[in-house]
């Protein structure tokens, strides 16, 4: 791969589900139950977040702490991966080995929010232990925290797929409300600033200035397909929106909510 050729994943053929940390219903978010109940309801991808311990094991886990899902307290990055596995969550079960998660599902796709700085090295073991590389895109609002993923990737001698940072978005956004093909005729000035990456990951709107601003738009999604990039909204549960975003052509929504999702996409009875 050229050093900034910006790449993207093989396309399918509608609107791609990606599950926001399992189908949490009647499970805890981001376990292996949540995510089994996600494929079986039918998500393409699984939506997660990885967390690292003091003694380097990647968790499957969102926050930096362990207070709001159980009643342990305590920093992960300050726990062994020992004393983590043994904390019970409210909603039943336990924080999952991201080793484990990958291989108790060997077909699903995974995109795996890196949360920080030590899982961005430390993912990269996992996935040449599981041979995943091919079904894991990485993520991060931090283009810091992807260029260690990246470079980490390279020394193993292993390609990564990545979204776009918050700072890629923001200026691809900007690109956007000016002319849909602008982007390529940027990148040649900030290809230092940026990684390749294969997609846009956005809120339908940002909050800036106390102002809601529409971000997932026909302008964006146009500019994205002509530069071969991918679109994928976050966290969308309301139906009407669901539809809205399809009816664009964005290639990815993240929802809670993955059974309402398939059945409008008339994947489900």
């Amino acid at each position: 791969m050229q050093a900034h050729a910006f790449t993207s994943l093989k396309r399918y053929a509608s609107t791609s589900i990606y599950a926001h940390r399992g189908l949490a219903q009647t499970q805890a978010e981001n376990t292996d139950l949540a995510f089994a109940d996600a494929l079986k309801a039918g998500a393409d991808w699984i939506e997660t977040d990885v967390n690292t311990t003091s003694d380097g094991a990647v968790v499957v886990f969102h926050d930096p702490t362990l207070d709001r899902l159980s009643d342990s307290v305590g920093a992960i990055k300050d726990m062994t991966w020992e004393q983590v596995r043994a904390v019970e969550l409210k909603d039943g079960g336990t924080v999952p080995l991201l080793e484990g998660t990958l291989r108790a599902f060997p077909q699903a796709r995974f995109n795996i929010d890196l949360k920080d700085a030590g899982s961005a090295e430390r993912i990269i073991p996992v996935l040449l232990a599981t041979g995943a590389q091919e079904r894991v895109r990485v993520a991060s609002f931090s283009e810091r925290r992807l260029r260690q993923a990246h470079r980490a990737a390279q020394k193993a001698g292993i390609s990564l797929s990545m979204s776009a940072s918050q700072l890629a978005v923001s200026l691809f956004y900007l690109a956007s409300r000016v002319a849909p093909g602008l982007w390529a005729s940027l990148l040649p000035l900030i290809k230092h600033l940026f990684l390749p990456f294969d997609s846009l990951q956005i809120p339908v709107y940002y909050r800036l200035a106390g102002r809601n601003i529409r971000i997932a738009d026909r302008a964006l999604v146009e500019a994205a397909h002509r530069a071969g990039l991918e679109v994928h909204v976050w966290i969308v549960d309301d139906q009407r929106t669901m539809r809205e975003l399809i009816a664009l052509g964005v290639d990815g929504i993240v929802t809670n909510h993955t059974d309402v999702l398939a059945r409008i996409l008339g994947r489900s009875e």
